[in-house]
């Protein structure tokens, strides 16, 4: 029986939506006024969509290999349209290729400048606040798209907000140096500032803050055993449903990064000899 229902999570996350446009609402955030889109769902009803909506600065420049960043203060200020999915994080080509057309959805847009979720909504009753789960995808540490899984059908069957989130992958994600200018796992740690973001935010949207469920599957599941045992105390989600994957092993924990880093420095022809002029 619990087989069967994280089967139909899942096919709810990834089903594809029929859908026709209809209004546009705005939300107030730490990000800016958001005007998503308000779509019909087949004939189940209504959802609100917000996509693409940042939630930590762009990791370009010096940010490229840094934990991530929270969007600078005046960012409320402006307005953004939130209607199309943001760019997913680089990752190797051929797994994007494969995933694609094993999930029959586009993802060809890729850019260092990736940190955004996307939140499903759907309709509200009068001051209520609805639980929230936050979906971390992955298919690897090197392969992660939030946009392959849309949440609308979910947030309706369940009466849930849905949240999932782009993080950085791959070298990108998980490159260390052991030092300042790359200290590691900056994909764990954005998906935490994911995490900030919806505990500040989500009830602007008719969210409750303090009911939000961190889920995923494969990778995803494992980033969630790691911040189910992670010695922060900051307690920003209630409880984790893991699916096919814990943090265990060689293929989560690396005792020797800086050789990997150095192997991919030659290769890409970066290698110097200061770990500053490398990175």
């Amino acid at each position: 029986e619990t087989s069967m229902r994280l089967i139909l999570v899942l096919a709810l996350l990834g089903g594809a939506a029929t859908l026709a446009a209809v209004t546009r609402r705005a939300v107030q955030t730490s990000s800016g006024l958001l005007r998503g889109v308000r779509s019909r769902i087949s004939s189940m009803g209504h959802v609100e969509k917000f996509l693409g909506v940042p939630y930590a600065r762009a990791p370009l420049g010096q940010l490229r290999f840094a934990l991530p960043v929270p969007i600078e203060e005046d960012a409320a200020r402006r307005q953004l349209d939130t209607d199309k999915h943001g760019p997913s994080c680089f990752q190797p080509p051929h797994l994007k290729e494969v995933m694609s057309n094993l999930l029959d959805t586009d993802s060809t847009e890729m850019s260092e400048d990736c940190l955004t979720l996307n939140v499903y909504v759907p309709e509200l009753q009068d001051a209520e606040r609805l639980p929230v789960i936050v979906w971390l995808p992955g298919e690897g540490f090197d392969y992660a798209v939030a946009r392959h899984f849309d949440g609308s059908y979910l947030a309706l069957q369940g009466r849930v907000i849905v949240v999932t989130v782009n993080y950085r992958v791959a070298a990108f994600g998980f490159l260390s140096t052991l030092t300042t200018e790359a200290p590691g796992n900056a994909g764990l740690f954005d998906q935490r500032m994911a995490l900030k973001w919806v505990k500040k935010n989500i009830e602007h949207f008719g969210g409750n803050p303090d009911k939000v469920t961190l889920m995923g599957r494969f990778t995803g599941s494992m980033s969630g055993s790691i911040h189910l045992a992670s010695p922060i105390k900051e307690r920003l989600f209630e409880r984790a449903v893991l699916q096919s994957g814990i943090a265990v092993g060689d293929y989560v924990f690396d005792s020797a990064p800086l050789n990997v880093t150095s192997k991919l420095a030659n290769a890409v022809g970066c290698q110097r000899d200061s770990i500053a002029g490398m990175v």
